[in-house]
């Protein structure tokens, strides 16, 4: 009887470490597959927003950061995006020009 008991145990042993190296396999699986998605989409974000923004850097006062300006002024989360919108008009190119104007405006028209 106890041999028997014995044999089931390991069997049973058996199928449990079989069952979870199963599982960790699907676990590890699914792992690999989405690092390798994430990876994908962190790659082709990072291509997106590599654009040319020398806009920040231009200019007399190139060293001052908009934020700093912003914060030292006392201007609210609306006002700055309007001195935001308007020291940057035409700077990311001319066909953005009236529409940063424009963005600017409907800030300030609202605040």
């Amino acid at each position: 009887m106890d041999k028997e008991l014995e044999q089931i145990y390991e069997k049973e042993k058996r199928e449990r470490e079989d069952l979870e190296n199963r599982v960790q396999a699907i676990i590890d699986s699914y792992i690999s597959k989405n690092e390798t998605e994430h990876n994908k989409i962190r790659e082709t974000l990072e291509n997106k927003y590599k654009m040319d923004r020398s806009y920040y850097n231009e200019g007399k006062y190139q060293n001052i950061r908009l934020v700093d300006y912003v914060d030292d002024k006392g201007l609210n989360f609306n006002l700055g995006n309007v001195v935001k919108y308007v020291s940057r008009a035409g700077k990311k190119s001319v066909k953005t020009y009236v529409e940063d104007l424009e963005k600017g405006n409907g800030i300030w028209s609202t605040s």
